[in-house]
């Protein structure tokens, strides 16, 4: 989809679009495919917001209250399942760590779904 999103010119090409402090830093210019490629596989997440935000800004759209709320749910279950595995760590008990992994289980459904969400509002953003 980033490729897409600068319409196939990968000169145009920028690690997390520009958005993150490593941006321009990490040798784009000489092979933007293959950085490309690293972002996406290394920092996922990362990846799919940043194109998400380069569209956002392209078509000047904004952020809704939903969009907001529903990403800061993801983080806050994400950071309940960090929590409760350290947790279960350090007391030891099989209960909770169980209920560590269940949680952690519905962090990673969420998460999944709200790069997809993501990815969907972008590739509609761009190719409606």
């Amino acid at each position: 989809l980033r490729r897409r999103a600068l319409y196939n010119d990968m000169s145009r090409y920028v690690c997390c679009a520009g958005y993150m402090p490593c941006s321009g830093r990490c040798g784009e210019s000489k092979c933007p495919e293959l950085c490309l490629a690293t972002e996406a596989f290394l920092c996922f997440g990362s990846s799919v917001a940043s194109t998400r935000f380069l569209l956002q800004d392209e078509f000047n759209i904004q952020t809704t209250q939903c969009d907001n709320c529903i990403i800061s749910f993801m983080f806050c279950l994400q950071q309940l399942a960090c929590i409760c595995s350290l947790v279960a760590c350090i007391v030891g008990n099989q209960e909770l760590s169980e209920a560590s992994q269940a949680i952690s289980c519905v962090s990673d459904a969420v998460y999944w779904t709200v790069c997809s969400c993501m990815q969907v509002m972008a590739h509609e953003l761009r190719f409606a």
